[in-house]
């Protein structure tokens, strides 16, 4: 059995063949018993029946048994696969040794499953390791697709080949691993070719790592998406210059924390008094402290911008 399930031979047809044997069998037990050995021939065809039973169990429990290994040991040289995709070497060849396609060109998927909730340490990350394990089976459903993935509690990173269906969909792709996963998703996007995988995988993942730090509301990004926010990050003196500008709100960690949340929600005031479980009188009465601190007023469009491009710059340097 374990040769067959190797051999992929499908577990329907080994049954098939063993039903028929058995019914070869019985019928060439039928042709030999006459009608005064009727009583021993329904003894016999009852334990053939058994038999049956008790073969058809155990040719699936053996077959099945090693259809799980012959699938764990494929996965492992999928993730090895992806593993020397990333970093840039030895994929070729590994690829080529275990029968795998690698495509001329992937779109890279960085995706993060987040832990930040209320609750103890160990309750969420045992969520995260959920809701991370719930993503490994169900993109291990789609490696007939090519996609490779390397996932593990914190997110992970998925290649999925291009063009295919799912690259021309990874709105739907990821509505659908968030549903799976059952905790929003946020994913970064990017087309690389094989080549560039290891330097487009950093990067994607540089960009989610801001978006956790500027807080913005989950889903699907792409880099033209956050192109501003990256050049913003970058090091020199304009980003250190840029950060100053919220240093007179050190001393009042509330204010800082009621500026991120508040453009995070689009500036929508009652939204953020939810959030931060405070009355929306307090939110204008925040924004009016942070006015009068950074010489900045949130309500005006030019003094938005610094104020945000500032948040930004100063999220980099922590």
């Amino acid at each position: 059995m374990a040769e067959w399930a190797r051999a992929g031979v499908r577990l329907e047809s080994i049954q098939h063949a063993i039903h028929a044997g058995f019914g070869t069998a019985l019928r060439e037990l039928a042709a030999h018993t006459g009608p005064s050995e009727f009583p021993g021939f329904t003894a016999d065809a009852d334990r053939a029946v058994t038999l049956l039973g008790r073969a058809t169990t155990t040719v699936s429990l053996v077959y099945l048994a090693e259809l799980e290994n012959v699938l764990r040991e494929r996965r492992g040289i999928e993730d090895a696969v992806a593993a020397a995709l990333l970093a840039g070497h030895g994929a070729d060849a590994l690829a080529r040794e275990c029968g795998m396609r690698i495509a001329e060109s992937y779109c890279v998927l960085a995706l993060r499953i987040p832990a930040e909730s209320a609750g103890p340490d160990h309750v969420m990350l045992d969520a995260a390791r959920q809701a991370a394990g719930r993503l490994q089976r169900e993109l291990a459903t789609r490696r007939t697709d090519g996609i490779l993935t390397l996932i593990g509690s914190g997110g992970g990173t998925v290649l999925i080949p291009s063009p295919t269906a799912v690259a021309g969909d990874l709105n739907g792709f990821l509505a659908g691993l968030t549903g799976v996963a059952g905790v929003p998703l946020t994913a970064i996007c990017a087309p690389s070719a094989v080549r560039d995988i290891p330097d487009v995988a950093g990067r994607a993942h540089e960009l989610l790592n801001l978006i956790r730090q500027v807080r913005s509301a989950p889903g699907l990004y792409r880099f033209e998406d956050l192109a501003l926010e990256y050049q913003l990050t970058r090091p020199g003196p304009a980003r250190r210059l840029l950060a100053t500008l919220l240093d007179p709100l050190d001393p009042y960690p509330d204010l800082l924390e009621t500026l991120r949340v508040h453009l995070a929600n689009e500036l929508n005031r009652r939204r953020t008094a939810r959030q931060l479980h405070i009355h929306a009188n307090t939110i204008d009465y925040r924004l009016q402290r942070i006015k009068q601190l950074t010489g900045l007023d949130p309500a005006v469009p030019s003094a938005l911008w610094h104020l945000r491009s500032a948040l930004i710059a100063r999220s980099s340097e922590t």
